[in-house]
């Protein structure tokens, strides 16, 4: 069944998803097929603005195998009584705060796209939470995001995300992950860097100096490339490819028969 999808006569680009949509989806990392449908009503300002948000009302989405963009493999289910947040800078500026309101909210997940994987559970009542981040996105080949968020209301449940895409756009990706759980209020961290490996060395007094903008991070992973690589060349050179059938001696030739001498009749 193709993608049907219902949306309020108005051309307003703040209404970003469809009132009523439901149908089959394909694509995400693994290019699977799968179904998505989605009821309700959302408001949201660009991502590009420094001043945002967004409002939810009666609004209800799932989907299996993968997402209605076409972007998201995995599953999640979610419906939301009403939702509002409001947001004071974007995910690549050096701050961002955020706040939220929600009233009866239930969901699960377990999905991943090419930037973050995700597993989690919620159930809110009513919840009031915020969330603010300082970031250094853009600056160098060491950029680094560390979050903290916090919440209150009566509401349970957890999340956990692996991070690995390059928000930013300068060909390093940013490698972290985000933890939250709540219980009646709760917490959630997160930490995401270029360069993980390089942010431990640089605890040490005077590495910063000695490593200046190194990526550290990515020169481990091109050297472990680099020796797989010649591990596996000198793998194919001792043993051919790995192709251990070899081609059957060439059968010899039979003897040439010895034609008998021809006596003429027989007397």
């Amino acid at each position: 069944m193709p993608m049907y999808e219902y949306r309020t006569p108005t051309q307003s680009p703040y209404l970003t998803d469809p009132v009523l949509y439901g149908g089959q989806t394909q694509g995400g990392p693994l290019g699977l097929p799968g179904y998505a449908g989605g009821f309700g009503v959302q408001v949201q300002s660009p991502e590009d603005r420094i001043f945002g948000g967004s409002i939810s009302a009666m609004k209800g989405d799932a989907f299996i195998g993968t997402s209605r963009d076409g972007k998201t493999n995995g599953a999640e289910a979610k419906i939301t009584g009403a939702s509002m947040t409001g947001r004071i800078g974007r995910e690549t500026d050096p701050a961002m705060v955020s706040a939220t309101g929600t009233l009866l909210e239930a969901g699960a997940r377990a999905k991943a796209d090419d930037k973050t994987a995700t597993v989690g559970a919620n159930a809110t009542l009513a919840e009031i939470s915020g969330y603010g981040q300082v970031s250094s996105l853009g600056n160098s080949s060491h950029d680094s995001v560390v979050g903290l968020g916090g919440s209150l209301g009566i509401s349970a449940g957890t999340n956990w995300s692996a991070h690995y895409g390059d928000e930013d756009g300068d060909g390093y990706r940013e490698y972290g992950f985000t933890a939250g759980i709540k219980a009646l209020g709760g917490l959630e961290l997160t930490y995401k860097s270029e360069d993980p490996l390089g942010d431990v060395a640089r605890t040490v007094p005077g590495a910063s100096w000695l490593l200046g903008d190194t990526n550290v991070t990515h020169g481990v992973g091109n050297a472990i490339s680099d020796a797989g690589s010649a591990i596996g060349g000198a793998w194919n050179s001792l043993w051919g490819g790995g192709d251990d059938k070899k081609e059957a001696p060439a059968a010899a030739p039979e003897p040439a028969q010895e034609s008998e001498p021809d006596l003429g009749p027989m007397p």
